[in-house]
């Protein structure tokens, strides 16, 4: 199926005309499973943020209105949360402005947010890898 792929509130703008959706540039093909992860990762507690089951219960009500989702699909949830925390844990391409004092202080600060992303999703991944008993050291920090 086709999937936003960064379906989240900060890509959505409300207006007494409706809902707009914005921000296609990771649009592509995958499961139903995988959008949903992508779309509730913030109410299942991504980077620190409160967990949200409840929400997270009538994000699943709404889509089963639009669209069959399986008990079966909506089990794969967390291994598709993991995927993308491995993603984000060992993606530094998106990192190449900001860095530098004379780089504009927006920049900077997006810059120290996607780092401080990053090592949160690393932590996720490391402590998923320890708890099948195996050594994380792939996914701990790496100095270039």
């Amino acid at each position: 199926m086709t999937m936003h792929g960064d379906f989240e509130l900060d890509n959505l703008r409300f207006s007494n005309e409706g809902v707009a959706i914005f921000d296609f540039d990771e649009t592509g093909y995958g499961t139903a499973a995988s959008d949903v992860a992508r779309a509730t990762r913030a109410l299942h507690g991504e980077e620190g943020a409160d967990l949200q089951p409840t929400l997270y219960g009538e994000f699943l009500n709404g889509y089963r209105s639009e669209r069959e989702f399986t008990e079966e699909e909506e089990a794969s949830v967390e291994a598709y949360l993991l995927d993308h925390s491995a993603r984000r844990a060992l993606d530094s391409s998106i990192l190449d402005e900001g860095h530098r004092p004379s780089d504009p202080l927006w920049q900077r600060e997006l810059h120290d947010e996607i780092l401080a992303a990053n090592h949160w999703h690393r932590g996720k991944v490391v402590a998923a890898i320890r708890e099948l008993g195996h050594d994380p050291a792939p996914f701990e920090p790496r100095t270039y």
